[in-house]
C-alpha cells in the first residue's frame, strides 16, 4: 500500500505534525547534468547525446525514490539535500535544519524546504489530533 512506502517513524515538525520520508529515498550528487540527460532520453530527444557534460563547481543534487511506475527523480538544492541527508542519517530535525542553513540565510531555508521537501512526492506529512482535539 502507499502507506508502507513511507517510513513508519518520522520527525515531529510541530505538535501533532509528523514528516515521513519514502523508505527508498536516496540523495545522489553528480558533477554532470544527469537529470537533464535522463529527461532527454525519456523524451527520445535525438540530441540527448549532446548534453553538455559541464563539471559544475557545485554538484547537482537529486532525490531518487521508488514509485509504482519506476524511479522518481527530483532536483534538489544543496540546502535541501543536506537536510534530507541528515534525516536519512537519523539525526534530529533540529540538527537537519542546522545542516540546511550552512550556506543559506535562515529566513530562506523555510521556503526552500517547503518547496523542495515538504511538497515533494517522497515526503508525507501527517497530522495527529492533539490531546482534547476531536479525531
Amino acid at each position: 500500500s502507499a502507506q508502507r512506502a513511507f517510513c513508519r517513524d518520522g520527525w515531529s515538525l510541530a505538535p501533532g505534525i509528523t514528516l515521513r520520508l519514502a523508505r527508498t529515498l536516496r540523495v545522489h550528487r553528480s558533477r554532470f547534468a544527469v537529470d537533464v540527460l535522463r529527461e532527454r532520453v525519456l523524451d527520445e530527444d535525438a540530441d540527448a547525446s549532446r548534453v553538455e557534460e559541464s563539471c559544475a563547481e557545485n554538484p547537482r543534487c537529486l532525490a531518487l525514490w521508488r514509485q509504482p511506475a519506476g524511479v522518481a527523480v527530483q532536483a534538489l538544492s544543496p540546502c535541501a539535500a543536506r537536510f534530507i541527508d541528515a534525516l536519512l542519517d537519523q539525526q534530529t530535525i533540529e540538527s537537519a535544519l542546522q545542516q540546511a542553513q550552512l550556506d543559506q540565510e535562515p529566513e530562506n531555508v523555510a521556503a526552500i524546504l517547503q518547496r523542495e521537501v515538504l511538497q515533494a512526492g517522497f515526503a508525507q506529512l501527517s497530522r495527529t489530533p492533539l490531546h482534547g482535539e476531536p479525531a
